[in-house]
């Protein structure tokens, strides 16, 4: 159960919240200084956070999805696995957290 949170934890933030957070911090971006991401200095690196959000949500779903894996192959290991992955669903809204906060402040 918590591989399964935690995988759809990841794909949600790693899918639409990256979408949602990519739209409304470049809009921004674009309105504060009528240029887009790649023309300016300031939205460059607010879509390189934006960016390094989203992909570092697919690399904590990626080792979710073998957690999960392991954990059904090995039921040796299911306690260990479950373990893991329910400290990476605070630490995939974390780094959504964090790396948002990044792209606000780049500009």
């Amino acid at each position: 159960m918590a591989a399964a949170t935690a995988l759809a934890v990841t794909l949600l933030l790693g899918t639409l919240g990256w979408f949602a957070a990519g739209f409304g911090i470049n809009t921004s971006c674009t309105d504060d200084f009528s240029c887009v991401d790649t023309s300016c200095a300031p939205c460059a690196a607010e879509r390189a956070w934006v960016n390094t959000g989203g992909t570092g949500q697919w690399v904590l779903a990626s080792a979710v999805t073998v957690l999960l894996v392991l954990g059904l192959r090995q039921p040796d290991w299911r306690r260990g696995t479950t373990i893991t992955t329910s400290v990476l669903i605070p630490l995939a809204v974390a780094w959504f957290a964090f790396s948002v906060m990044m792209a606000r402040r780049s500009f």
